[in-house]
């Protein structure tokens, strides 16, 4: 889950691809006031959606949500779109911050391993930093085919982490 979290190819590229598109650098700050701001308002409504209901399907959907963004950058490459798009991805920072430590900790705990946690978000943090690094090195490459690529590719990124989401594995009820 990790891993599919942070390989997006775009990631590297958004920034210049909002100047390509003929953002101006207020317009780029604007972009980045609405992700920030929509991270920040959502907050306590994931965190509340988190504890009520399947953090599994929580951190599914927050990852179709970013992958509707890309989708919105592709079909509106311009200020609308962008601001859109950025708003989709805040929403799904808001809904997954958290929400796996969570997921993560509660399955160790059901199972009588809490101790494991530490390692366990370890390394599941250590999949997130080869998959950023990784997606660095591809966007490097896949630019060349244009930013539709790149969103493409981070939009498959969203999709697998979705499923991946639903399919972490579960504890085995002990009572």
């Amino acid at each position: 889950f990790k891993f599919f979290d942070g390989f997006l190819l775009i990631y590297p590229l958004y920034a210049v691809m909002f100047v390509d598109h003929g953002l101006t650098p207020w317009q780029v700050s604007v972009t980045l006031i609405a992700w920030s701001t929509t991270a920040f308002v959502l907050q306590m409504p994931s965190g509340l959606l988190a504890d009520r209901f399947s953090r599994r399907w929580l951190l599914c959907g927050a990852q179709l949500v970013r992958g509707l963004g890309f989708l919105v950058w592709l079909l509106f490459p311009g200020f609308a779109g962008f601001l859109v798009g950025l708003m989709l991805w805040g929403a799904k920072s808001a809904f997954t911050n958290g929400t796996f430590e969570a997921l993560v900790y509660d399955e160790l705990r059901e199972v009588g391993r809490a101790e494991d946690y530490a390692r366990v978000i370890g390394r599941a943090q250590g999949f997130l930093f080869a998959a950023i690094l990784l997606s660095s090195l591809a966007a490097a490459y896949a630019v060349r085919f244009g930013y539709s690529a790149a969103l493409i590719a981070s939009i498959a990124a969203s999709a697998a982490a979705a499923g991946a989401a639903v399919a972490l594995p579960r504890a085995t009820r002990t009572m």
